[in-house]
């Protein structure tokens, strides 16, 4: 039996978990139907809309030995969890995700505090996927100092967590922690307040892509006008965060109070 855990089972088990949360919660982009069936002239919303959040999300390797770096230095203990960025030669995805943070977007790397199947079945079953899971600010982390692997190492339930390879504090957040403060953004439930918020987002997406791919980006935008193609503006942003930034869009949202 395969027992290797996979980022398309992690982040649909964070996708389900997260979307079917009680109260305030974040719903996955692709799956967002108010925004279609009840954001129609003349309807309006059963949620509340909140910020945009932006989640990558990474795998772990599970650390079970005091010989490892983060033990002899004396910052964790075993057993403990890492993940690796990429290289700053090899991509500049880390420098556009602390971008699109910069421009005011909620956005983070979760990772999960375990590194197999097993245990993610365990915590799909009892929905625990997200308390055993770790949330991570690109801007937090900073700028990559050099060209050099580096990583994220942390303890499962600490809020302190370390940057690799020279050792910086950094500090885990939680689900109830990023639900609030999305939900904290001012609200909008009109549909067409909620289309010009997200053809925002959508452009300051692509002011980061052309920076960084120039000419072909340029060429793709020019590509997709000759077809003809109107896509919404919630399509548009998803598809660019997965397909420029490696990121998950999701949309803060919690039901509206009746009465």
């Amino acid at each position: 039996m395969e027992t290797r855990l996979t980022e398309f089972s992690y982040g649909y088990c964070v996708t389900e978990e997260f979307a079917n949360g009680m109260g305030a919660g974040l719903k996955a982009a692709p799956y967002f139907p108010s925004l279609y069936v009840e954001g129609k002239a003349g309807g309006g919303f059963d949620v509340l809309i909140g910020s945009a959040l932006f989640l990558q999300f990474k795998l772990c390797h599970e650390l079970t030995r005091g010989t490892a770096l983060e033990c002899k230095k004396g910052l964790l203990p075993p057993t403990f969890y890492r993940f690796w960025l990429h290289r700053k030669d090899q991509s500049d995805q880390h420098k556009m995700l602390m971008e699109l943070e910069q421009a005011g977007n909620q956005v983070y790397y979760i990772a999960p505090a375990f590194a197999d199947v097993d245990a993610l079945n365990r915590y799909y079953v009892t929905k625990q996927v997200l308390a055993n899971s770790a949330l991570f600010s690109p801007l937090d982390i900073g700028p990559l100092p050099n060209n050099k692997r580096h990583r994220v190492s942390f303890r499962r339930g600490d809020s302190t967590a370390y940057f690799m390879s020279e050792p910086r504090k950094l500090r885990a957040r939680s689900r109830p922690e990023v639900v609030s403060k999305a939900m904290d953004h001012p609200t909008v439930s009109a549909w067409n307040d909620v289309r010009e918020w997200l053809r925002g987002v959508s452009e300051k997406l692509e002011s980061i892509i052309q920076e960084r791919h120039g000419r072909k980006w340029q060429d793709a935008v020019e590509w997709s006008a000759s077809q003809q193609y109107d896509e919404g503006p919630l399509e548009r942003t998803a598809y660019l965060a997965r397909t420029y930034f490696g990121a998950e869009l999701f949309l803060a949202a919690k039901p509206k109070q009746q009465g």
